[in-house]
């Protein structure tokens, strides 16, 4: 999958919703926590602007993480790629990245 904000302009605020799901009988995703890094070994593009914020799904072997792109500076133009990166806490998949993207115009 991937978090796609696709075309923006500055100072728009969008948010995007990713649900992360164990898939095999009790893998506990309570403890997961998500954040947001760069890729290719690249800084995060306007760290200020983007955010991430994790919740449990009760009655659910899941999580969600909700992704904010806000304030973008006038002054950036450009593409945004970055990464949504989870710890899950599972021994057998300790961690996972899903790309984010997005251009702004």
């Amino acid at each position: 999958g991937v978090v796609s904000f696709g075309q923006m302009r500055a100072g728009q605020s969008l948010t995007r919703t990713v649900k992360l799901v164990a898939t095999k009988p009790g893998i506990d995703l309570s403890g997961a926590k998500a954040s947001i890094r760069g890729t290719l070994g690249l800084d995060v593009p306007i760290p200020e602007s983007l955010s991430v914020e994790t919740r449990p799904l009760p009655g659910e072997a899941a999580i969600e993480a909700t992704v904010r792109v806000t304030d973008v500076p006038a002054s950036f133009k450009g593409t945004i790629r970055c990464e949504l990166f989870f710890e899950s806490g599972y021994e057998g998949k300790p961690s996972l990245s899903v790309p984010i993207t997005g251009v702004v115009l």
